[in-house]
């Protein structure tokens, strides 16, 4: 599993989380709402600790029982980003009919 690039550490996910600071558990207040650092925090540790897990058990290249993968020849692929340079919508429909 590949690294996001992104910075996740800002608006709107304030992702903070270090592997330095060795702690696996983030605490709620009773009473209180959760906040989004809180859930971008455990998705974090969640996603290193699925990683480090796949890494351990699987060497890179393993043949995995009970897969069945298909392959498209002929598949097309659009990459599309959420909004022009200029932060128009970008709208599937004209796209697809161009």
């Amino acid at each position: 599993m590949s690294d996001i690039n992104t910075n996740l550490n800002r608006s709107p996910y304030f992702d903070d989380y270090l592997e330095n600071k060795k702690f696996y558990r983030i605490l709620f207040k009773p009473g209180s709402a959760v906040q989004a650092r809180e859930l971008s925090q455990l998705q974090t540790i969640l996603q290193k600790q699925i990683n480090r897990f796949g890494s351990h058990v699987f060497k890179n290249g393993s043949i995995v029982d009970g897969v069945n993968p298909k392959i498209i020849d002929q598949a097309h692929v659009v990459r599309l980003k959420n909004a022009y340079s200029n932060n128009n919508v970008v709208d599937l429909d004209e796209i697809l009919n161009s």
